[in-house]
This record gives structure tokens, C-alpha cells and sequence, in this order.
């Protein structure tokens, strides 16, 4: 039977089979590309007056100034008066407040006095000069604060960081009689706050409270 064309092998000079030519390579695969970025998250919003959430680290030695100018504190107690006066919206950590305090000291701004449940941090003369001389500074965390706290509430931040300022101007200027005049001006003050409160409450219980009480 004749061998079929397609099954004969030819064979070279050699003896050896002669190769079929080898099948050029095959182009490689192209890469998909990477697949696309998601779109990135919205930026948090930003309180009006420009400030984000976030006090800046500035913002501690500020406010300690501030509270030390009004009296001698420790470090627990200015936490908790930072707290306090932002309406818990700003509660800076011990790690930052006690730095800041060593490096109000090491610049001859604060000292300490006392010992133990009697320590005290209270601000130097030149500590006094400093926040005299930089007071919209000094006082600039408050204000930031309040950026963070309903509006009607951040008007009366207002107001009380404005009378802070006050206080603490007569207080390190003021003579014996404007020091007098200056305390019955805030007996009073205080009194007529505690009143509000208590006329709000009569209104709604359907009585008037005693004009001549002590609201305290």
C-alpha cells in the first residue's frame, strides 16, 4: 500500500529527519490595566469661620495661659476647665497638657508651687506681660470652641470670654475701688443669670419666684 505524501519523513544529508521550521512565538497577553481609583471620600465639613473640628496643638498652651491668668490651677483642674469652657466639645489629653505646662515652665512663663494635693501652676510676671501683651491670641482657642458649638450657646461663649477679658484687665490694673466696684458688678451679674433661670422654671411651674431670694 502506498505510503500516504503527508506520513513521509525526509531525511537530510545526515540521516537525520529534517526539523520542521519551528512556529514563531507567540506575542504576549496583554496587561489589563489596574482597575480605576475609587473617588475619594468627601472632605469633612468645615465649621463656619474657616476652622476644622481639630484645635491645634498651639491651642493648649493658649488656653492654659488663658486659665491660669484667671487663677492658679493644676493639671487636672485645667483639664477639666477646658472642658468645661467648651462645652465638652474640646477635652485636650493629660499627655498634652503636662508638656505643655513643663514648657510654659522651662520658659520662665508658669511656675509650680506646692506639693501633692497643693500643687499649683500659676503664671509668672512675665507670664502675666506675655498674655497682657497677646490677649486675642491667648484667648483665640475659646473662640475657636465655640466655632464648634450651637450658635445661640457660642453667643454667650462670646460674651463670657469677653468678660473674662474684663475681669482680668481690672484685676491686674484696677485700684482698691475699682476692684470693689468690679466684684459688686459680678455678685450682681451672677445673681440676675441664676434669676433667669429661676423665672423660666416659675413661668412653667405657674409661679413667681421671691425677687428678694437668693438664687444661688
Amino acid at each position: 500500500m502506498p505510503e500516504h505524501p503527508s506520513r513521509r519523513v525526509h531525511v537530510g544529508p545526515g540521516g537525520d529527519p529534517d526539523h520542521l521550521p519551528a512556529f514563531p512565538p507567540m506575542p504576549p497577553k496583554p496587561v489589563p490595566p489596574p482597575p480605576p481609583a475609587p473617588p475619594p471620600s468627601p472632605a469633612a465639613p468645615v465649621p463656619p469661620g474657616g476652622r476644622s473640628a481639630r484645635m491645634r496643638r498651639g491651642d493648649v498652651r493658649a488656653a492654659l495661659l488663658a486659665l491660669l491668668d484667671e487663677q492658679p490651677r493644676n493639671g487636672y483642674q485645667l483639664i477639666q476647665a477646658v472642658a468645661e469652657r467648651s462645652g465638652g466639645r474640646w477635652r485636650p489629653s493629660p499627655g498634652a497638657v503636662y508638656p505643655a505646662l513643663s514648657q510654659l515652665e522651662e520658659e520662665g512663663l508658669v511656675a509650680v508651687t506646692g506639693t501633692g494635693s497643693d500643687r499649683r501652676c500659676h503664671l509668672t510676671e512675665a507670664g502675666r506681660a506675655f498674655v497682657a501683651a497677646h490677649r486675642d491670641r491667648v484667648h483665640e482657642p475659646w473662640r475657636a470652641a465655640a466655632r464648634l458649638l450651637p450658635e445661640r450657646v457660642a453667643d454667650v461663649r462670646h460674651a463670657l470670654d469677653g468678660l473674662t477679658s474684663a475681669v482680668a484687665q481690672v484685676g491686674s490694673t484696677g485700684t482698691d475701688d475699682q476692684l470693689t466696684r468690679a466684684v459688686r458688678v459680678l455678685d450682681t451679674a451672677r445673681h440676675d443669670l441664676y434669676r433667669i433661670l429661676a423665672d423660666d422654671h416659675a413661668t412653667e411651674a405657674g409661679t413667681r419666684p421671691d425677687p428678694t431670694g437668693d438664687p444661688r
